[in-house]
């Protein structure tokens, strides 16, 4: 087991190493200056952003998941946030591409830099990480599938996590306040 979680740490190194990090003051500034966010992505890249939306709401952003229940109207000032590998799935491109009829500023993390919600997203960061569509021309990962990149998502959406920490001047214990009321 020591050995596989070494080989997933080092591939998780290599991701970041060549990943393209330059928009994140945009995405910051994006965040804060949101009306509301939207989170969305499907399958499993799905769960990685419907945990980034649960984080939002800690730090106090009216933060909404696209395909819960209680999402509010999306319009112009507010923001879409989308993790997609490829960039090209069919469901995810479609709310995209009406988020950007609304006017809506659509943030995206991606692997491929060429896809169909990239030519319409108002900024980008891509990571250096396999997905199904880019197995051949990326780091390769002994891990099925696109984990590599979900696993890479989560931790750079942590990661925005502490920035908006920073700049909002928030601790733990303000994230907390806003946690669980029933405990």
């Amino acid at each position: 087991m020591h050995e596989i979680t070494n080989t997933i740490i080092e591939e998780l190194k290599e991701v970041f190493k060549g990943s393209n990090f330059t928009n994140v003051p945009h995405f910051v500034d994006q965040i804060l200056e949101s009306n509301s966010i939207i989170t969305y992505g499907a399958g499993r890249v799905g769960l990685m952003m419907r945990c980034f939306s649960m984080r939002l709401a800690h730090l106090g952003f009216k933060s909404f998941f696209l395909l819960d229940t209680n999402v509010p109207q999306v319009n112009k000032g507010d923001c879409l946030i989308i993790g997609s590998g490829s960039g090209n799935t069919v469901s995810v491109a479609e709310m995209a591409e009406l988020a950007a009829k609304k006017e809506v500023s659509i943030l995206l993390i991606t692997a491929n830099m060429h896809s169909r919600i990239s030519s319409i997203a108002t900024s980008t960061i891509e990571l250096n990480a396999q997905t199904k569509a880019n197995e051949n021309d990326r780091p390769h990962s002994i891990q099925p599938m696109t984990t590599l990149f979900e696993q890479s998502l989560l931790l750079t959406l942590d990661a925005l996590v502490i920035e908006l920490m920073k700049v909002t001047k928030q601790k733990n214990q303000d994230l907390e306040a806003r946690h669980n009321i029933l405990e």
